[in-house]
């Protein structure tokens, strides 16, 4: 199956609350940027942030929605992206939707934008999305070292980005 992105909107809010049900995956997700329950009053600031674009994955001959992605801190200085929020709803793990989706938006950021760099940061047991990113062509770049605390835990967040010669070598 092939996946399109579109702008994410309002009305995309209910399904994301749903995919998003419990306080580990909002952290998974968000940082400390949300917090579980994710409300409406939330995710309207969240799409009204400046220097961010957001987009709902989807099937383009169904219409059905498969996961949620955004560009964020876009620094026309920099000439730069980071990818954030990356996330599958729970029926598509483990499809390679994940690997498409994250392939679109570098295809926006470096094809559409014109960036030079685009980065991210995924915490570092999170080894699916890892293997991801670096099929896509992610290099390690640092390593945070207990970087967030979440109930008792400290987790660690592995730094990543791709240049834009990279990409292209890639394609």
């Amino acid at each position: 199956m092939t996946i399109s992105l579109r702008e994410y909107i309002k009305e995309d809010d209910t399904l994301l609350m749903s995919w998003i049900n419990s306080a580990r995956l909002t952290a998974q997700w968000a940082g400390t940027k949300l917090t579980y329950p994710l409300t409406k009053e939330q995710l309207d600031k969240y799409r009204g942030e400046a220097a961010q674009r957001n987009f709902t994955a989807y099937d383009p001959q169904t219409s059905e929605a498969i996961g949620h992605i955004s560009l964020g801190q876009l620094g026309p200085l920099q000439h730069s992206a980071r990818i954030g929020k990356v996330f599958i709803s729970p029926e598509h793990r483990g499809k390679g939707y994940a690997t498409k989706m994250v392939h679109k938006a570098c295809q926006i950021a470096f094809e559409e934008m014109n960036l030079h760099r685009v980065s991210l940061g995924v915490w570092d047991f999170n080894m699916s999305a890892i293997r991801v990113y670096e099929k896509i062509g992610f290099k390690r770049e640092g390593l945070l070292r207990e970087n967030m605390p979440f109930e008792g835990e400290m987790w660690s967040l592995v730094e990543m980005g791709l240049l834009r010669r990279e990409w292209v070598e890639n394609q």
